[in-house]
């Protein structure tokens, strides 16, 4: 029903040859000639100038289909609707294992009706292509990664090509390493269990480390072949738009979680009343930093600093305080807390893999000047789903109402962005030039 449900609305928005406006520059200047570039140059690549921000996974991928199938654009968006659909199709199974087919719709339909999902399924956008490499890593990683079973071996050997593939495709996604390394060190016990403390047994554990640095190795080889390429870790004409720290994304991306539980509530309730009443003081921690991230970094609507789009236009609307954003600050109050909810109920090696996954996330894009909504909203979905499949809320009909609240909202938003929706031949103005200047440079 999830896919069907996308593929209808892709199929409907590919059908209407129109792109909305913050997609059109995007495909139309930036994407689409980077993948017809590959296809006139096929086999030859040059990766050392080439029309996208990212590395080129996806760019290759879908220059590949124009030659076996057909280069038409309709051709080359229907590819990225069944990205789009793997990416779900992942994230159902995953969930339905774990707690039914009906709630693992729910749980997954907020991912469906992300703006962001959709536009990346309709259009042509390299974004769902990681994101499913990130779900897949993450699920590996909240598995035991040991050489002790068969399928800790078989986790390990897919990890070992799929981290690379992944930063092939963005290679701001180097950060699932981390998470991956967090999984081989906590799930270290001889029966493929978990390790209850992060140094206990640290002589057993030692020779995990060799392990670590195998799987992740061909990853960080992967991106400094691009970084020496480049001379950084974009290509030359994107490093002055991209370059620079970004301090205000932990506050970001706690209050986009805040934003998030708030309609995952009923879910989260449980566990955060056994966290007040068992463990006061993480939820007070929780709190702390979400507060002290809000304040001690900007929070308030910046273009220049990168801060647009999506929650930051909200707060733009609201009061300030200095720096601090009346808006920003309480939901990353909310993200802190929230996030103590959703590590609370979990094995102390899922809590240790899924808190470093939010620290390398946050990290990596901290690294990036800009930010923006679509770069992390896709990712709490995505984690909040995975983690909501395996807590049991108090009765689901409340859990329900909540996602139908969140899905109402999404598909306003969807239609708030489809009101500029010229004809793709109409909708970028004649001489608009990329990052950069001309491509191929002269």
């Amino acid at each position: 029903m999830l896919i069907t449900l996308f593929t209808v609305i892709a199929a409907t928005l590919i059908r209407t040859q129109r792109i909305p406006g913050r997609v059109a520059n995007d495909q139309i200047v930036y994407h689409e000639p980077t993948i017809r570039h590959f296809i006139a140059t096929w086999p030859t690549f040059d990766f050392v100038d080439y029309l996208s921000a990212t590395t080129p996974g996806y760019h290759l991928l879908l220059a590949a289909v124009a030659r076996m199938i057909h280069p038409a654009p309709a051709v080359l968006q229907g590819c990225s609707a069944v990205i789009a659909c793997g990416l779900l199709a992942l994230l159902a199974a995953t969930t339905g294992r774990r707690t039914g087919s009906t709630r693992a719709i729910w749980l997954c339909l907020p991912v469906a009706l992300s703006p962001y999902v959709v536009q990346s399924g309709a259009w042509l956008l390299p974004d769902n292509l990681a994101w499913l490499g990130v779900l897949a890593v993450m699920l590996l990683a909240l598995s035991p990664l040991t050489t002790t079973t068969a399928d800790g071996t078989r986790r390990l050997l897919g990890l070992l090509a799929l981290l690379p593939a992944l930063v092939f495709v963005r290679q701001n996604h180097i950060w699932t390493i981390v998470p991956v390394a967090a999984s081989i060190w906590m799930f270290a016990a001889p029966e493929g269990g978990a390790c209850t403390s992060l140094f206990g047994n640290a002589r057993r554990r030692l020779p995990r480390a060799a392990a670590i640095l195998l799987v992740t190795a061909p990853a960080v080889v992967m991106l400094a072949c691009f970084r020496h390429l480049w001379g950084g870790f974009t290509p030359p004409r994107f490093t002055s738009f991209h370059a620079g720290l970004n301090p205000s994304t932990p506050a970001f991306v706690l209050a986009m979680l805040g934003t998030v539980s708030v309609f995952f509530v009923a879910t989260l309730a449980p566990a955060l009343r056994d966290a007040w009443t068992h463990g006061r003081n993480w939820v007070w921690l929780g709190a702390a930093s979400g507060m002290a991230f809000a304040t001690f970094f900007p929070t308030t609507y910046d273009m220049g600093a990168g801060r647009w789009s999506g929650l930051w236009n909200i707060g733009k609307q609201l009061p300030t305080v200095g720096h601090t954003s009346l808006f920003i600050a309480p939901l990353a109050v909310l993200g802190g807390v929230a996030l103590v909810g959703w590590l609370w109920p979990r094995t102390p090696a899922e809590r240790a893999v899924i808190l470093v996954a939010f620290a390398g996330f946050t990290a990596a894009q901290s690294a990036n000047s800009q930010l923006w909504q679509r770069y992390v909203e896709p990712f709490v979905f995505i984690i909040v789903a995975v983690l909501a499949s395996r807590m049991t809320p108090r009765r689901n009909w409340t859990e329900a109402a909540g996602v139908i609240a969140l899905c109402a909202a999404l598909v306003a938003l969807n239609l708030v962005a489809l009101r500029n929706f010229p004809l793709m031949s109409e909708a970028v103005p004649p001489g608009t030039l990329p990052e950069g200047g001309v491509f191929p440079k002269p």
